[in-house]
């Protein structure tokens, strides 16, 4: 994703490129699931400035690992409605002599699964 900021000093911009992977253990009673797991994943950061003064762009890569929650329903024998919730635990280099600065993110989301044979 891209994101954008200005004020009155300075212009910047950010894209971050990532992938991740998640392993949840899923138990289900009637029509509900529910359970949990793990998610970690890497992603690559740049960011670039416009400014009067000195902000020179800069790149790294990174990674995250975090415990995942999962909750869905089936509303259909083949149609789930599911929830999960991440706290992502960032490891992002913040300097060139190796230093690693740790950035917890709650993350959430929703999603409507079909499953075709």
């Amino acid at each position: 994703g891209v994101q954008e900021a200005e004020n009155e000093y300075l212009s910047g911009e950010a894209t971050m490129i990532a992938a991740e992977v998640a392993a949840v253990r899923l138990f289900e009673v009637g029509i509900v699931g529910a359970g949990l797991g793990i998610v970690g994943g890497a992603e690559w950061v740049s960011q670039s400035y416009i400014t009067v003064g000195e902000a020179p762009d800069r790149a790294a890569f990174g990674g995250r690992v975090g415990p995942a929650a999962r909750v869905e329903a089936a509303l259909a024998p083949r149609l789930r409605l599911g929830v999960e919730g991440t706290v992502d635990i960032h490891f992002l280099p913040v300097s060139a002599a190796g230093d690693v600065d740790l950035l917890a993110a709650p993350r959430g989301s929703a999603d409507l699964t079909l499953w075709v044979r």
